[in-house]
C-alpha cells in the first residue's frame, strides 16, 4: 500500500480483513484466536502480524494471540497450523516462502494445496540491497567489483532458504554473473541485526524492517527490487 499514512494503512487493513476474514471463520465465543507467525520478531512477516492483531481482534471480537513460531523456512509454522483443529482459531502468516516450499523440500509435513483454506493476500514489498554503513561499496557497482575481484568472499544475508530475500540473491548472482555466499538465517530480524553488527556486509531485506535502520543511518540502500 504505497504512500497511505500509517493510520490510513491501518484503516484500510482492518477494513480488508473484516471483509475477507469474518464469512470465512466461525469462531466459539471468548476463546483466543492464535496467529502463528512463520518467522521472529523483527522481520517484515512480524511487522505484519503485529499491525493486523489489533485489527482482528476488533473485527471478530475475539483476542488474538501473535505466535511467532521461526525456523525450516516457515514449514514449522506451517505444520503446527496444519495440525491445530479447523475450527478458525488457529491462523498462519506466512510469506513467499510457503509457496516456493514445495519445489525446495522432497517431502513436507502436511500437503500445502489441501491442509490450508487460504484467507487474504495482505501485502506486498520490494526488497531493497542493503549493507552496513561502514561497509566500503557505496552502489550496486561497487559490490559488482568487489564481487568480481575475489569470486565467493563475498557474502549477503537472507531470511533463511528459499525466501524472497534468498531468491532474490541468487538471481542477483545469476544475472550479474557473479559468486556470492549465501548466509540463511532464521528471520529477517537476526539477518538485519547480523548486517548491521558487520558480520555480513549485504542483505537483500524486506524494505517494511529495513527502513527504519535505512532512515537512522545504521544501514546504507544500494538498490530496490
Amino acid at each position: 500500500m504505497p504512500h497511505l499514512p500509517l493510520l490510513q494503512r491501518r484503516q484500510v487493513v482492518g477494513a480488508a480483513l473484516t471483509s475477507a476474514v469474518l464469512p470465512a471463520l466461525a469462531l466459539e465465543a471468548g476463546k483466543p484466536v492464535t496467529l502463528v507467525v512463520s518467522y521472529p520478531a523483527g522481520g517484515g512477516a512480524d511487522a505484519m502480524a503485529r499491525l493486523i492483531a489489533p485489527k482482528l481482534a476488533e473485527a471478530l471480537g475475539q483476542p488474538v494471540i501473535v505466535d511467532n513460531r521461526p525456523g525450516a523456512s516457515g514449514t514449522l509454522a506451517a505444520a503446527q497450523v496444519a495440525r491445530a483443529a479447523p475450527d478458525g482459531h488457529t491462523l498462519l502468516l506466512d510469506a513467499s516462502s510457503f509457496a516456493v516450499n514445495p519445489a525446495l523440500f522432497n517431502k513436507l509435513p502436511y500437503d500445502t494445496a489441501t491442509a490450508f483454506t487460504p484467507l487474504a493476500v495482505l501485502a506486498q514489498f520490494p526488497n531493497v540491497l542493503v549493507c552496513t554503513a561502514s561497509f566500503e561499496a557505496r552502489n550496486v557497482a561497487d559490490v559488482l567489483r568487489l564481487a568480481r575481484a575475489k569470486p565467493g568472499s563475498l557474502a549477503y544475508a537472507s531470511s533463511g532458504n528459499g525466501s524472497a530475500q534468498h531468491l532474490a540473491g541468487a538471481l542477483f548472482e545469476q544475472l550479474a554473473k557473479v559468486s556470492l555466499t549465501h548466509v540463511p538465517y532464521r528471520g529477517g530480524g537476526p539477518a538485519l541485526n547480523d548486517v548491521i553488527g558487520g558480520q555480513v556486509p549485504l542483505f537483500f531485506a524486506n524494505i517494511a524492517s529495513a527502513l527504519g535502520q535505512i532512515q537512522s543511518g545504521r544501514l546504507r540502500p544500494l538498490a530496490v527490487t
